[in-house]
Order: structure tokens, then sequence, then C-alpha cells
């Protein structure tokens, strides 16, 4: 838990939560965990937390450049984890918790936005996480009277992720990490149960999916 209140699956001190999620569906180690540090009742954060870009390999832009291999990793990214920890939660928290579940998306997830083509994988992947998302909204909105799930788009923050595309990208949009996660922490603080099951910006302004 850091000092917002938050859990974050990727940092160093739930490494055993991060690693139970990354082995698949399987939920056992992580429920323990979860049992062991208990979560912050009232906000539960996820993200992906392993790089997408490999050095041998970055986003497609034809359709011959699809690979199973580099699908599945960045369902696993970008996907997977985030149903593993949603499955966690489901199973542990009483009805009335109030909470706040919000995954990081990106604007190529948006099928709407898609007006360029190419980075197949990553935004298959994006865009399933987005459906996982308002699904789960929808069945958590009965589960889960108090809740609010939420994907949220960060911007292009300067990370191992966005490096080989960042001479393409004006300096006044190049966020730090630091001021990503402030606007990300500042967008779920402000949700409501009613707000559940939309796509924000980093400035809280609604996307379409």
């Amino acid at each position: 838990m850091n000092a917002a209140g938050f859990l974050h699956a990727g940092t160093t001190s739930h490494s055993d939560l991060h690693k139970g999620l990354k082995d698949g569906l399987n939920k056992g180690a992580s429920v323990a965990h979860i049992k062991r540090e208990p979560l912050n009742q009232s906000r539960i954060p996820t993200a992906s937390t392993q790089p997408q870009i490999s050095q041998c390999q970055m986003p497609e832009k034809r359709l011959s450049e699809i690979t199973p291999a580099f699908l599945e990793h960045n369902l696993r990214a970008n996907l997977y984890l985030s149903i593993a920890l949603a499955q966690c939660c489901d199973n542990l928290l009483p009805r009335c918790t109030p909470f706040r579940f919000a995954c990081l998306s990106a604007m190529v997830g948006s099928i709407a936005d898609n007006h360029s083509g190419g980075w197949y994988s990553y935004r298959i992947s994006k865009a399933a996480l987005n459906m996982f998302l308002k699904t789960l909204s929808l069945e958590w909105q009965r589960q889960f009277p108090n809740a609010c799930v939420a994907a949220i788009h960060p911007g292009t923050t300067d990370t191992q992720l966005s490096a080989p595309f960042q001479s393409r990208i004006t300096a006044s949009k190049l966020y730090s990490s630091d001021i990503s996660a402030r606007r990300i922490v500042s967008v779920i603080e402000s949700l409501t149960p009613e707000q559940s099951g939309r796509f924000y910006h980093w400035d809280g302004s609604v996307l379409s999916w």
C-alpha cells in the first residue's frame, strides 16, 4: 500500500501478489497475500505491471506482423492481471464495501478513436481490458452497490514503454511519472458508484469506448 492508500500489483512490496497474478488466473497465492496485507477498504486500483514492448518486437504496423506469442504477451500484461485481481476482490470483499477498482487503459484501446490503425496486439489487449471493465461494472453494480469500476487513460508518460516513440511526441504532451500518478489518483478519488463503468481521460473527462 503506498502513501495514498492504494494497492498497486506491480510494486516491490507486493511482489508475492504480482507473481501470483501474473502466473495466470490461479487465485490461491494472490488471495493469501491480500489476506496478509489487507486492502484499503475505500480504494483498490490496479494497473498493467509488465512492459508490453520487447527488444525483439515492436508494435505491429501490418496484419502480417501479428504473432500469437506477442498477442498473448500483450493480453497477459494488459488484461489477465486485472481479471485475476478482480477475482481476488470478488471473493474477499463484503457486499457493502465502498471501493474503487481502476485500471490503466489507453486511448489506443478505444474502438471509436481508432483512426490510424496499427499496433494490433496492444490495441486488442486494451480494448479487451475496456470490455472486461464495462462488463465487470455491471456485475458489481448488483454485487457491490457502493463500488466504482473505471478505466483510465493516463496520457503518454515518460517510461520504458514510451521511450522508443518519444521522438514523435511534443514535450508538452509527454508527462513525468509523478505528474501522471497524481492525475490518476485525482481522477480515482473523484469517482462515485454512479460513475462506474466508464472510460476516463486523465483530466477527468469521459472517453468513448
